[in-house]
């Protein structure tokens, strides 16, 4: 499954080469658990990334890496109307259910910048440090 992961970034990247700003990349994960595979993608650098996340239950006959190709072909139309709008174009924060290829899926999409999210996660614990015992 690695090897597929690995060349579909790099069918991605090649295809939205110029759509990705200097030092952004398409990476991808995949996880399997509970009856349902989800699909990771994460647009942009090792800092701030945009992430689409895109789920579906993993039915009992269905072959994992071809429902992988599914959610990797729905991502392909994700970020073909992502890129087209300016990275305006968004799914929202929430899952929402689809219907795709005569699947249902779910997707959603976030942005990190996972240098003020350190921050903010060190702040808070230093915070939460610092709280008086005796106040409830």
């Amino acid at each position: 499954m690695t090897d597929l992961l690995k060349d579909a970034a790099t069918i991605l990247e090649t295809k939205y080469a110029k759509n990705l700003k200097s030092g952004e990349a398409i990476k991808l994960e995949t996880t399997s658990e509970g009856g349902k595979l989800s699909l990771k993608a994460f647009a942009g650098t090792e800092n701030r990334a945009h992430e689409f996340e895109i789920a579906t239950n993993l039915e009992k006959l269905a072959d994992e890496q071809d429902l992988t190709l599914l959610l990797l072909d729905f991502l392909d139309a994700v970020l073909q109307e992502f890129f087209r709008h300016d990275r305006r174009a968004s799914l929202g924060l929430d899952f929402m259910k689809r219907r795709f290829n005569q699947t249902d899926i779910w997707v959603r999409q976030e942005y990190h910048d996972f240098e003020a999210e350190g921050l903010a996660d060190a702040l808070l614990l230093s915070a939460d440090s610092k709280k008086d015992p005796n106040f409830d």
